[in-house]
């Protein structure tokens, strides 16, 4: 058989074959290792992540386990709540506190409210008032910082005022409590609290 002229032979296209996969093996090596050492370090990631997360879940499932069923019996007592009651009740509380000269927290919790206002019709006064006077305690820093958010015009009176109440001096931040519960009540809406 006669072979063209310029025809490699079989053996010479066979090892031009042989050297162009050697390039391309060489060429894809380090690409396979990079993807190799990659899933592994992928591998390694998820084990970590895992192992970090784990105490999260764990906490997060107990969490929820443990506050679902208090959610649901709000939320049961919640739909059978009597608003009408619960106003009348809590104004009934306020005014016990009223008549015994206490004022109420916006921020009292009404089961609070409800106990003090027990405690006062039950006849344990002496109860009633040294728990409140345990509960303005503790709120006292909150009231001061929320009094002067709310009216900043009255911060310099504020400030003197529970610095005062603070070091025990009460005949002179009491009346000024007093003073200025009336002033902002005629601000916000033009009556006066205490006077007529």
């Amino acid at each position: 058989m006669l072979e063209p002229k310029n025809c490699k032979n079989i053996e010479e296209i066979r090892q031009e074959i042989d050297q162009i996969a050697e390039e391309i093996i060489a060429f894809l090596k380090p690409i396979v290792e990079l993807q190799h050492n990659l899933s592994q370090t992928v591998h390694l990631l998820e084990k970590l992540l895992t192992d970090i997360s784990k105490p999260y879940i764990e906490f997060t499932n107990k969490f929820i386990n443990t506050i679902t069923p208090a959610l649901i019996k709000l939320s049961k007592d919640m739909d059978s709540l009597d608003m009408d009651s619960l106003l009348e009740k809590t104004k009934k509380a306020v005014l016990t506190l009223g008549e015994k000269g206490w004022f109420l927290d916006i921020e009292m919790p009404l089961t609070y409210l409800q106990k003090f206002h027990n405690e006062i019709k039950n006849g344990n006064i002496e109860q009633a008032e040294n728990a409140l006077i345990i509960y303005f305690e503790e709120r006292l820093d909150a009231i001061e910082k929320s009094l002067i958010e709310k009216f900043p015009n009255r911060k310099s009176i504020f400030l003197a005022t529970f610095k005062a109440h603070k070091n025990k001096d009460y005949v002179l931040s009491i009346p000024i409590l007093l003073a200025q519960s009336d002033g902002i009540c005629y601000e916000k809406i033009n009556q006066h609290f205490f006077l007529d």
